[in-house]
């Protein structure tokens, strides 16, 4: 509440309250800093909490020291040509790039990888059935391979290749 001392009183209140309200707006100051301060490592150890526990329950990432399982395989395409010689077995190329999806059978996915220059993939799964498919397939290509249903098991590999056909050839006569 302000005083009544007259007019050299308001003065002297008036510079005495701006002094102390200056000098909390310098401890609100270091108030703000100290909370962000204290919300970043907040924020920084649920990250870090989060990050930790993603492995546990039903979603498709093995816990730290659960044993996992592992789905290989290769993504190949072919032909190559529209014109191919029908005496020769033509080898198909390795796609490179192609992303490989797992999901759990609800739809949530579990795990993305793209393959590598000789069309291959690695991924470690937790033991359950999961659905694959094959994402960015262009230029009217197909393939009959996927999507597919895999069962992981513990310490042991599951193989999936994946035929991508081109549809380069034209009809039959």
């Amino acid at each position: 509440m302000r005083p009544m001392l007259g007019e050299a009183g308001s003065a002297a209140w008036a510079s005495s309250k701006t002094v102390v309200f200056e000098r909390r707006l310098l401890d609100y100051g270091q108030v703000s800093r100290w909370c962000a301060r204290r919300l970043f490592f907040l924020c920084f150890i649920f990250c870090l909490s989060a990050s930790l526990t993603a492995g546990g329950g039903d979603n498709g990432y093995a816990a730290q020291g659960e044993a996992l399982g592992v789905l290989t395989g290769n993504v190949t395409r072919g032909p190559s040509s529209p014109v191919m010689d029908p005496n020769v077995v033509y080898a198909p190329l390795p796609v490179q790039g192609a992303r490989v999806r797992v999901t759990k059978p609800n739809g949530t996915e579990v795990a993305s990888i793209a393959t590598d220059a000789q069309g291959s993939f690695r991924i470690d799964l937790a033991p359950a059935t999961y659905r694959v498919n094959l994402d960015g397939l262009t230029g009217g290509a197909i393939t009959k391979d996927l999507p597919a249903t895999v069962n992981i098991r513990t310490n042991s590999e599951t193989r999936l290749d994946i035929h991508v056909d081109m549809r380069l050839r034209g009809p039959i006569k």
